[in-house]
Formats: C-alpha cells, structure tokens, sequence
C-alpha cells in the first residue's frame, strides 16, 4: 500500500445518526428516507 502523510487546515466534520436494524433489508429503506428528510428541512442543500 502506497500513503503519504501530508498537512491540512482544520476543518469539520459533521454527522446525523439514525437508528438502523440488524435487518439489512429494513435499513436499504430507512437510509434513502433519512436523506430524504434532510433534503426537504434543509439540513443537506440539494446543490451540492
């Protein structure tokens, strides 16, 4: 495996949790929901 180690300005990270199940199948559902909410209050800005 090829790295390197280089050197970057602070930045955030953000993140939004949700409940997921140990049912794959339920959380191929929920996941597009989430982001589905966050796109119509505003927390993700469909432009980017």
């Amino acid at each position: 495996m090829n790295f390197r180690i280089e050197t970057k300005e602070a930045f955030r990270i953000v993140g939004k949790s949700c409940p997921l199940s140990k049912v794959l199948e339920e959380n191929f559902a929920r996941i597009p929901h989430e982001w589905d909410i966050a796109l119509e209050n505003g927390t993700l800005d469909n432009n980017e």
